[in-house]
């Protein structure tokens, strides 16, 4: 009696962990069942904030916490007031790519929006906003302040 007892509660445990199942191999992942209830975030910024940085610095990116929908990481969401230019996503980091070269003394404002989301539609809490500067040109031309020996010195010893 117990060994019968015994098999029917390995069958039906059997049958019931394969009613658990959706049919799938054995390497499926059960995380994916997980709903997923975390909204995305922006962890890092290139540049900084508050950074000053050379004017020729062409992109700028912001990586988030997790991955995004990259339909939603577009020039709507992403933005650098004051100037235009092409959004690029890759990974966990979106790339704003300017249309033209950063003026040289200038302060940038970028903000990511709460249009990103992630793949289960979970918007952004807040807006990200950060600022950068770009450092002035140095446009002075260098001048040759002294020489040694003087200009038309003479017996002057050699190697001194």
């Amino acid at each position: 009696m117990k060994t019968l007892t015994f098999v029917l509660v390995v069958c039906l445990s059997a049958i019931a962990l394969a009613a658990c199942t959706d049919g799938s191999t054995a390497n499926s992942s059960v995380a994916s069942d997980i709903p997923d209830f975390w909204a995305p975030a922006v962890l890092s910024t290139t540049p900084a904030n508050a950074a000053v940085v050379p004017s020729n610095t062409a992109i700028i990116t912001a990586t988030f916490s997790e991955a995004v929908d990259p339909s939603t990481a577009n020039t709507s969401t992403f933005m650098v007031a004051g100037i235009t230019g092409t959004v690029t996503y890759s990974g966990t980091t979106a790339t704003f790519t300017p249309s033209t070269p950063l003026a040289s003394g200038t302060s940038y404002t970028v903000t990511i929006t709460t249009g990103v989301k992630d793949f289960a539609s979970n918007a952004m809490g807040s807006n990200y906003t950060w600022s950068f500067t770009t450092a002035a040109l140095d446009l002075t031309p260098p001048a040759v302040l002294s020489t040694n020996p003087a200009n038309s010195a003479t017996d002057v010893a050699i190697g001194t």
